[in-house]
Protein backbone atom coordinates (compact mmCIF):
# COMPACT_ATOMS: atom_id res chain seq x y z
CA UNK A 1 0.00 0.00 0.00
CA UNK A 2 1.22 3.66 -0.93
CA UNK A 3 1.26 5.95 1.84
CA UNK A 4 -1.46 8.28 0.28
CA UNK A 5 -4.42 4.99 0.62
CA UNK A 6 -2.76 4.01 3.47
CA UNK A 7 -3.38 7.56 4.76
CA UNK A 8 -7.26 7.94 2.65
CA UNK A 9 -8.15 4.36 4.78
CA UNK A 10 -7.24 5.93 8.24
CA UNK A 11 -9.24 9.37 7.44
CA UNK A 12 -11.88 6.74 6.09
CA UNK A 13 -11.89 4.85 9.52
CA UNK A 14 -11.40 7.83 11.52
CA UNK A 15 -14.69 9.65 10.05
CA UNK A 16 -16.29 6.38 10.99
CA UNK A 17 -15.50 6.57 13.95
CA UNK A 18 -16.33 9.66 15.01
CA UNK A 19 -19.86 9.93 12.82
CA UNK A 20 -20.57 6.62 15.39
CA UNK A 21 -19.21 7.42 19.09
CA UNK A 22 -21.92 5.83 21.07
CA UNK A 23 -23.57 3.98 18.92
CA UNK A 24 -25.48 7.13 17.92
CA UNK A 25 -24.32 9.46 15.14
CA UNK A 26 -22.51 12.68 16.32
CA UNK A 27 -20.58 13.90 13.38
CA UNK A 28 -21.84 14.65 10.20
CA UNK A 29 -18.96 14.43 7.06
CA UNK A 30 -20.18 17.56 4.80
CA UNK A 31 -17.81 17.16 1.73
CA UNK A 32 -18.66 20.80 0.60
CA UNK A 33 -16.39 22.09 3.52
CA UNK A 34 -13.04 22.02 2.03
CA UNK A 35 -11.37 24.60 3.76
CA UNK A 36 -10.35 25.72 7.62
CA UNK A 37 -12.43 28.82 7.17
CA UNK A 38 -15.43 26.95 5.98
CA UNK A 39 -15.13 24.72 9.15
CA UNK A 40 -14.72 27.73 11.79
CA UNK A 41 -18.00 29.34 9.85
CA UNK A 42 -19.92 26.05 10.03
CA UNK A 43 -18.58 25.14 13.79
CA UNK A 44 -19.67 29.08 14.33
CA UNK A 45 -23.19 28.19 12.93
CA UNK A 46 -23.77 24.73 15.18
CA UNK A 47 -22.77 27.01 18.29
CA UNK A 48 -25.24 29.79 17.49
CA UNK A 49 -28.12 27.13 16.89
CA UNK A 50 -27.56 25.30 19.82
CA UNK A 51 -27.63 28.08 22.15
CA UNK A 52 -30.31 30.09 21.52
CA UNK A 53 -30.80 30.26 25.45
CA UNK A 54 -27.22 31.77 26.15
CA UNK A 55 -27.44 34.07 22.43
CA UNK A 56 -29.31 37.00 22.09
CA UNK A 57 -27.92 37.70 18.65
CA UNK A 58 -25.50 35.75 16.32
CA UNK A 59 -21.84 36.23 17.69
CA UNK A 60 -19.93 38.97 16.27
CA UNK A 61 -16.19 38.40 14.38
CA UNK A 62 -14.71 39.36 17.08
CA UNK A 63 -16.47 37.15 19.81
CA UNK A 64 -16.34 34.71 17.23
CA UNK A 65 -12.32 34.87 16.73
CA UNK A 66 -12.06 35.22 20.98
CA UNK A 67 -13.29 31.38 20.92
CA UNK A 68 -11.14 30.01 18.03
CA UNK A 69 -8.19 31.27 20.10
CA UNK A 70 -9.23 29.88 22.80
CA UNK A 71 -9.79 26.34 20.77
CA UNK A 72 -6.91 26.26 18.18
CA UNK A 73 -3.96 24.53 19.90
Amino acid sequence: MTVETNELNFEDQLIHYLVNIGGTKQWECLSEIQTTDQLWANFKHILEINNPDKLTRPLSKTEFTQVEGRLQI
